[in-house]
């Protein structure tokens, strides 16, 4: 089960996310263990989030970014990243880290560093931050829809693959509805 912490204002794309995605999933319940959890907040306490795999999703400077030395230093818009050899359009913001080490996502032209994994933490979590933000992106997808030099890229596809794969890379098995 992947439990998820979001603002207010993202829970309706949320649901629709997770029609596509058709992994099981809920919004975040305190005192619940979860495997995995997808956090879009600014404000999590880390240590206090019961789990063993915490995926961040946020632009912005994130308040534990530097006890994990990733030095975020630049923000861009519309860039294109680059996931497994494949290029992925991301048109609100995105925030780059200045790490070299365990990187999953980077940017087409400079190769900075988009999606980092820190493996087990202090609080003995996986821990990977991503520096844009994935629910804007996807409302910004279903409902503007892409420009017309993008149009060819499965842009929504790519946003689903990314994540299971991070999920995956954790070691975590999915289990399909229905099965």
């Amino acid at each position: 089960m992947i439990g998820v912490i979001v603002k207010e204002s993202e829970k309706k794309i949320v649901e629709e996310f997770f029609e596509l995605f058709k992994t099981p999933w809920e919004f975040y319940k305190d005192n619940s263990p979860y495997n995995v959890i997808l956090s879009t907040q600014e404000n999590i306490e880390i240590e206090r989030i019961q789990c063993n795999h915490l995926i961040i999703y946020n632009s912005k400077i994130y308040i534990y970014d530097s006890k994990y030395n990733l030095h975020p230093y630049d923000e861009k818009q519309n860039t294109i990243l680059k996931y497994n050899d494949k290029c992925l359009p991301v048109y609100g913001r995105i925030l780059t880290f200045n790490s070299t080490k365990n990187i999953f996502l980077s940017t087409d032209k400079n190769n900075e560093a988009v999606a980092v994994v820190i493996r087990k933490d202090t609080s003995n979590k996986t821990i990977i931050r991503i520096g844009y933000d994935l629910f804007w992106e996807i409302n910004f997808l279903l409902t503007s829809g892409q420009p017309v030099d993008c149009s060819h890229i499965p842009a929504v596809d790519l946003h689903i693959s990314l994540l299971r794969d991070l999920i995956l890379s954790c070691g975590v098995q999915f289990l399909l509805p229905g099965f």
